[in-house]
């Protein structure tokens, strides 16, 4: 074939590819061996509080699948993309159909596994996940250094602890309408009336700090690892209020952070909208 018509066709053909979604692709790699592979000595300490790690990790190969989106424009061993992670509040695996012109505009490859609601331990959902990445990895390939993790409400919290104890695996994290506390805040009368707590307000009640094991060492290690940290939340959130109230411990950090206020967002994952405005901040487009 002659020179010009290859170069036709290189500019031709990722404008005729179209979104493919596989509903359900088999975990068919592990991202290791044992804990340590998975998690840092200072996460595998905090997970062995729930319970038996090692049990706590294991799933059936057969039972456990991911839901991915190829983006339009993607094409296996094309460079430059990356990959959207998202560790879902419950046992599906949604996609967004809202987001797919934003992750094709970014050249991020979706993947979220099944099974890793908030019901399961979190060292399951966040090996799950791993193990999705490293199944996308081998199957398809990615850009390891254009990787963002994000989660819905518990699944954004297992989101930025995995992102936190491993700021080295991501570019950044997004948690979809769940605060993350760095310092404890009082919640207001509202608020704890709207999350459905029964008991009389007590004025002494508060958010407590979240990940209190992570230190000024590993807030320093985030920091040189350059992650970026991103909420997405709206006024008919029920965390919207801890969400704002959480600023002032990430001010302390000195991590780069932003939380993007969606107008009218309940308790749900962040429009395209949201969605580009995080990833525009993550990678400092």
């Amino acid at each position: 074939m002659k020179p010009y018509i290859l170069s036709i066709l290189a500019l031709v053909l990722p404008f005729l590819a179209q979104t493919k979604e596989i509903e359900k692709m088999p975990l068919s790699n592990r991202y290791g061996n044992k804990a340590d592979d998975y998690f840092s000595e200072l996460l595998v300490t905090r997970l062995k509080k729930e319970g038996p790690l090692d049990r706590m990790m294991q799933y059936d190969q057969r039972q456990l699948s991911a839901r991915v989106v190829l983006p339009k424009g993607y094409r296996k061993g094309a460079p430059g993309w990356g990959l959207y992670l998202h560790i879902n509040s419950g046992q599906s695996a949604p996609f967004p159909k809202e987001w797919e012109q934003t992750l094709a505009k970014h050249k991020l490859i979706y993947a979220a596994p099944y099974l890793v609601g908030n019901q399961v331990p979190s060292a399951l959902r966040m090996a799950a996940s791993l193990d999705t990445m490293a199944t996308l990895q081998k199957e398809y390939g990615f850009d390891p250094q254009r990787v963002v993790v994000g989660g819905l409400s518990g699944g954004g919290a297992v989101a930025f602890e995995l992102a936190m104890n491993h700021p080295e695996r991501f570019q950044g994290v997004i948690s979809h309408a769940r605060n993350i506390m760095l310092k404890p805040e009082k919640l207001s009368p509202e608020y704890i009336k709207k999350i459905g707590v029964k008991q009389k307000w007590d004025p002494r009640m508060v958010f407590p700090v979240e990940f209190p094991y992570l230190k000024d060492a590993e807030f320093g290690k985030i920091r040189d690892e350059g992650l970026k940290l991103v909420f997405i939340t709206g006024s008919k959130d029920f965390n919207y209020e801890p969400i704002m109230k959480s600023r002032k411990g990430w001010d302390n950090s000195k991590l780069p952070y932003l939380i993007v206020d969606q107008p009218n967002m309940g308790h749900r994952t962040g429009s395209a909208a949201s969605l580009d405005e995080a990833l525009r901040f993550i990678f400092a487009e």
